[in-house]
């Protein structure tokens, strides 16, 4: 069996770049053979605030597919193998189950699902897209074997909207932090009292409510020596941004979409203190750790005067996310 690996493009502000070689190095440690089949690249930047180019994704994903076809037509590809998608919201799909169909071969198609318009405050649902992608997610989800997803909060928003029944599996997010520690993470007390909000400048990620957290913190202690940071108001490189984390306090999320929260444990994992609603995944991501999370955004701004004071970092334990893939390719052996 081959794993014909489709990364998701990589961007170094994201975690993305870094998931094409996680996922490589852990199939093949898993015993796989895997061949990448990487997209090519229209811009490879992204604007401030924003989490992709809409305008890339889509030549990087055509370009997948190009390649895609050459490698079926030249039969390279074996009714044993699998295709993994590291992102399977994706026209892929579609052109993997039609060619899969129409030639009566027996490959399997697996991805990993971060989120769809079965989340009404997903990006794509807030720009009308489910008027008619709802029906273009239930034929993927159809074409797809196996689906892999960060949470159960995911996996059940997905059953009740869209489907997918016993063939979606609860695998969490792969995070490989061995060296982060060692690298960016300064001692507690030569740590700025920052607060950092780390997600995208978008509705979903609700980036006015951290401004409204603020105005409350100052009202009931003054300006307390902090100072607040979204990270989105530039573009960061990816170790200039997990340095700024380790030389920070806490990290703040008023999201209205999170399927895992990614940008929050890696937050946790750098020593900052998560200050999360108790919704979506984050039950599952950090309550699941012992981390309170708040009710309102009064209690949000009481969470972090609290970890501003603390005289020790956050201590979280992300090693269940260190074999993340190793899970993936259990479940793809099984169903071989």
């Amino acid at each position: 069996m081959k794993i014909w690996l489709l990364p998701i493009e990589s961007l170094d502000q994201r975690y993305t770049a870094q998931w094409r070689d996680w996922w490589v190095n852990d199939l093949i440690e898993c015993g796989l053979d895997v061949t990448v089949i990487d997209g090519e690249n229209l811009t490879g930047s992204i604007e401030v605030g924003e989490f992709l180019d809409v305008f890339g994704t889509h030549f990087y994903k055509a370009t997948q597919i190009q390649k895609t076809a050459a490698l079926l037509m030249e039969g390279a590809v074996k009714d044993d193998d699998v295709f993994l998608l590291l992102d399977a919201w994706s026209p892929i799909v579609t052109s993997l189950g039609y060619i899969r169909d129409a030639i009566g071969a027996r490959w399997r198609i697996a991805g990993y699902l971060h989120a769809g318009t079965w989340d009404p405050w997903d990006y794509l649902a807030l720009k009308g897209m489910g008027r008619w992608a709802a029906n273009v997610e239930r034929g993927w989800i159809e074409a797809l074997d196996l689906i892999f997803v960060g949470s159960m909060y995911h996996r059940d928003l997905l059953r009740a909207r869209r489907g997918g029944g016993d063939k979606t599996y609860v695998v969490g997010c792969p995070i490989h932090a061995d060296g982060w520690r060692r690298v960016y993470r300064a001692p507690w007390r030569d740590r700025a009292r920052r607060v950092v909000f780390p997600h995208r400048l978008a509705v979903e990620k609700s980036p006015q409510e951290f401004d409204v957290v603020r105005d409350i913190y100052e009202q009931k202690y003054g300006q307390d020596g902090v100072t607040w940071f979204r990270t989105k108001d530039r573009q960061l490189p990816k170790d200039d941004y997990l340095r700024l984390l380790g030389e920070s306090r806490a990290v703040v999320s008023t999201a209205q979409q999170e399927t895992f929260g990614i940008a929050m444990v890696e937050g946790a994992i750098m020593g900052c203190y998560p200050i999360a609603p108790n919704r979506l995944a984050y039950p599952e991501t950090l309550g699941y750790e012992g981390i309170a999370l708040y009710s309102n955004l009064d209690h949000a701004a009481m969470l972090i005067k609290a970890a501003l004071d603390s005289n020790r970092p956050c201590d979280y334990d992300a090693r269940r996310y260190r074999r993340v893939v190793h899970k993936v390719a259990a479940i793809i052996k099984a169903g071989a």
